[in-house]
């Protein structure tokens, strides 16, 4: 069985606290329009009403800077755990690459179902890592250097971050490439992401993946295809964070960093899950 998520989606939860500021503010609005209607009728008390909107004021701006103080609370300690949690990717990052490399050149001497395991595992914590780190600079909203980026560059470079033992199980028909406006490192974190979603989810020894470039005006459309057995869920929600199919042991966040750098550097991305899995990734002309 799927266990959902504890980890509310931000943007819902900012909608939220938006939604109840501001039916709290149509209530405020109503109780003073009473009062006023109050104060006009001459037959009512008006020290009681005086002292009934005073007592009201006063509790209604109490519950704001409460609730504006735990907001505020609340984000400071967000940014802190992103922070801290950044630091920690970064510190991880230089340890893991040593193992790796060392693992490798201990696997060219000696061929053992270990040592291809430790590379896999070691290859797939570096991509986990490399995803926080990209998903945290990408909502910092700094804004990313965008230049002509080769695509096939960017396609090698992708493919030679996996270990041997998984390039042997791909088999790539590699259409045309050319240069899009983007960032190096963005292009080859998505292409990597792409790649791995497929390696992981095909269902199949053999991975076929086709990828090739388009382009229309002043945009370049860019098709990745697999033959893998398809998209099990609502395929409307596929790219939202820590969304992920039924039978997938993903965290659900590989397909929302691909959209979160598309939209960084200008562009979007679109994906199909009824054959196969297809991406659509639409950059800018340089």
């Amino acid at each position: 069985m799927q266990k959902k998520c504890p980890i509310p989606n931000p943007t819902v939860r900012v909608r939220m606290l938006v939604l109840l500021e501001l039916l709290r503010s149509a209530l405020m609005l109503a109780i003073i329009i009473w009062w006023g209607w109050l104060l006009i009728d001459a037959n009512k008390d008006r020290q009681m009403i005086y002292g009934e909107a005073a007592a009201m004021i006063v509790l209604v701006s109490l519950s704001t800077f409460l609730s504006l103080w735990f907001y505020l609370r609340d984000i400071r300690r967000a940014r802190e755990l992103k922070s801290f949690f950044a630091s920690m990717a970064h510190e991880l990052r230089n340890p893991l690459a040593s193992i790796r490399l060392g693992v490798e050149a201990l696997a060219q001497k000696t061929k053992s179902p270990i040592t291809t395991r430790l590379i896999n595992d070691t290859s797939r914590l570096e991509a986990q890592i490399e995803r926080g780190l990209e998903l945290a600079r990408v909502e910092s909203g700094k804004m990313l250097p965008l230049t002509g980026v080769d695509l096939a560059q960017s396609w090698k470079r992708a493919l030679t971050l996996f270990p041997l033992s998984e390039q042997n199980r791909l088999k790539i028909t590699q259409g045309k490439f050319t240069f899009v406006l983007a960032e190096e490192q963005c292009v080859q974190v998505i292409f990597r992401n792409l790649i791995e979603n497929a390696l992981a989810h095909a269902g199949k020894k053999t991975v076929s993946i086709f990828i090739h470039a388009e382009t229309k005006d002043d945009q370049v459309m860019v098709t990745f295809r697999d033959n893998g057995a398809g998209f099990i869920g609502d395929k409307r929600k596929l790219g939202q964070l820590f969304y992920k199919g039924k039978q997938s042991k993903g965290t659900g966040l590989g397909l929302h960093l691909i959209q979160s750098l598309m939209r960084a550097q200008r562009g979007s991305a679109k994906f199909k899950g009824d054959d196969g899995f297809a991406a659509i990734l639409t950059f800018q002309k340089v």
